[in-house]
Parts: C-alpha cells; structure tokens; sequence
C-alpha cells in the first residue's frame, strides 16, 4: 500500500476515535459522579505525561525505527482505550488516561516525522494540504458516529467503538514500508537551530490562544446564546466540510504564496477572528466567527506543518518534531488553567481578548521566521 493511502486511513480512524472520545469521555466520568475537580485532575496529570514523553519519543525513533515505536503506540492506544469501561477509582482513571495520551503521543508525533520522511520538500506542501483535508472531514464524520453511538447504546459502548478504530489503524500501519537506519544511541541531540525554535515558539502561542479561547469560554458562551449541544454540532459539521474542501485545494497557492507566508496569513486571520467572539451576540454572529475561525484554523496548519517538516533533517527529525510538540504541550496545560481563571476573574470576553493577544504574538515570531532562510 502506498504511504499516502496509509496516512489517509490512519488520519481518518485516528479522527474518528479522537472525537468520539471526545465527547463521550467527560460525560461518562460526570456519569459515575466524579467532581469537576477530580475531573480535572484527571486531565492535567495526564496532559502532564503527555508533554514529557513527547522530546523522548521522538529522539528514541531516530535510532530503533518509526515503525516498530508507532506499531506499539496504536496497539497501547487501542488497549487503553478497550479499559476504559472497566476503571472504577480515580487512580485508576488517571494512570489509563496517562496511558492513552503517552500511546497517542506515540502516533502523532511519529506520524509527523513519518510524512516528513516519506515525501520530498518539492512536493509536501500539495501532500500536506490533501491530508490536512481530512482532518476537518474525518471530524464531521465523527460528529454523525458519535450521535449514533449515544442514541442507540451506552457511552462505554464508544470506547470500544473507538478502541476498534485504533486497532484498524494498527493492521494498515503493519503494510508500510520502512528502512531503518542503523546509528549508535545518543539521547542528545543538536541544539535546535533559530528557524526550529522559532516555529516552536509560534506552536506555543497558537496552542494558548486556541486553548485559552475555547477550554472552556468557547462552550460557556454557546450556552450562553442558547445554543443546545446538538445545536453546536450541526453548526460545527459545515464548518468542517467547508475546511476539508478549502484545504484539499490549498497545496498549489500555499507554495506560490510561500509556506511561512500563508503561515502568517492564515494565523492573522485566525488571531483576528477570535476577538469577535467577545462581540457574538446571536447564533448567526457566533456561526459567522466559528467559520472563519475554523478555515483559518486548517489552512494555517497546513503551512504550519509543512514548514516544520521544511526545517527538520534526518537523522534528528523525530526528536526535532519532538521538541516542538513539546512546547506546543505546555501551552496545552496552561491554557485551559489561564481561560478559567481569566472568566472568574475577569469576565468571558476577556478570556477571547487574551486568546487574540497570544496569536498575534505568534504571528510576531511569524514574521521574524519569515525572514530566515
């Protein structure tokens, strides 16, 4: 099977799963009387894990193969998964959590340096752009699994649903081609050069504005208007379709534009928008945003991945993307910490006035990187 058919199908699964879990995890801890608190432990000392596996992950990729590191990871994933179900104590809940974002850390960030490896820089951004695109799809399409799962059987039921998804992907992923270069282990690697860490720096304060803006102001302002969760789903499924047509299209002017451009450009737009989420009103004004926001969001992504695959080199590439993910981890816990403490103390706007203010300091470390060769 050739790689791109492989990471089509691992994309498509691994979204399936990612957003029935979603949506069902939270609700199936809130069913078996778990406080907000204890909810939320769960969550960060997880979170936790998952930012420090992430540097190690990759650089142990370098060395012992791709393959043989992500195999273990679906099949961890797919486990951690099926246990759910079975988990009574909140130790119990945190160590699997803790496991299921360690496994998953293991197929995301490989499967970055992955396509990084499989496709030449001549041709990554129109390969990018065309499985950017079903990211956005693969989520509409779990919006239609995950309402059908909760109308018709139970929320443990999910787990397993999605558990199966991770196992699919394991048995496709077994078909691809590796060539495994043999080096002598070393855990330290090259100091990142400036471009790496700047690209790093723009993750990092992309993943506070889109963390800050949406755990958890983005819901509470939906409620807020009177939009219902089966209202806010039926809003997010043309937001996805309109963002998986816009990417698949996007490779060829991404590459006229310049992929650190379009970076730029997208990430505006982006960091721009999430202002008038303070101003949204009524469901139309709120739609008008979400829309926007959501294009932006996938076109952005794509030059963003694609430029940090630009400037990441075999045989450091794993625990180069590695280190990105790392930063891009952190900004993932402080930001939901920062948004919920801004709306007590301050007000809900005020937490999407900060979420615009960290992306438009990531488009500042844009345009400096713009500037490097």
């Amino acid at each position: 099977m050739r790689p791109i058919w492989i990471f089509s199908f691992l994309i498509i699964l691994g979204m399936f799963a990612d957003r029935i879990i979603f949506v069902i995890f939270p609700n199936y801890l809130i069913e078996k009387g778990f406080s907000a608190s204890q909810i939320g432990l769960i969550f960060s000392f997880a979170g936790i894990a998952l930012v420090i596996s992430r540097l190690l992950v990759g650089r142990l990729s370098d060395f012992f193969g791709r393959k043989r590191l992500m195999s273990l990871g679906l099949l961890l994933y797919s486990a951690s998964l099926a246990s759910f179900p079975f988990l009574t104590s909140l130790l119990q809940f945190v160590l699997f959590k803790g496991l299921k974002e360690f496994s998953e850390n293991l197929t995301s960030t490989l499967q970055d340096a992955l396509i990084a490896d499989s496709f030449p820089k001549r041709i990554r951004a129109k390969v990018v752009s065309k499985l950017g695109s079903l990211y956005p799809l693969s989520r509409a399409g779990s919006v239609l699994i995950g309402i059908l799962i909760t109308s018709i059987a139970t929320l443990a039921f999910g787990f397993w649903i999605a558990s199966f998804f991770i196992f699919l992907s394991f048995l496709i992923f077994l078909t691809f081609p590796e060539k495994v270069r043999k080096q002598s282990f070393r855990i330290r690697m090259k100091r990142p050069s400036r471009p790496l860490l700047l690209i790093a720096g723009i993750s990092f304060f992309m993943s506070l504005n889109f963390g800050v803006a949406y755990f958890p102001g983005f819901f509470i302002l939906a409620k807020n208007l009177g939009i219902s969760t089966p209202q806010l789903f039926s809003l997010l499924l043309p937001a996805y379709l309109l963002s998986s047509g816009m990417a698949w299209w996007s490779g060829s002017w991404i590459d006229r534009i310049g992929r650190r451009s379009s970076m730029l450009l997208f990430g505006l737009s982006f960091s721009l928008a999430t202002f008038f989420y303070a101003l949204s009103s009524t469901w139309l004004s709120f739609f008008a945003v979400l829309m926007v926001i959501s294009l932006s969001y996938y076109l952005w992504r794509i030059g963003f991945k694609t430029s940090l695959y630009d400037l990441t080199q075999k045989p450091e590439r794993g625990g180069q993307i590695g280190f990105v993910k790392m930063l891009t981890g952190f900004g993932d816990i402080l930001a939901p910490l920062m948004g919920g403490l801004v709306i007590d103390l301050l007000s809900l706007q005020a937490a999407f006035y900060l979420a615009g203010l960290f992306g438009l300091m990531a488009c500042c470390l844009n345009l400096i990187l713009i500037k490097f060769r």
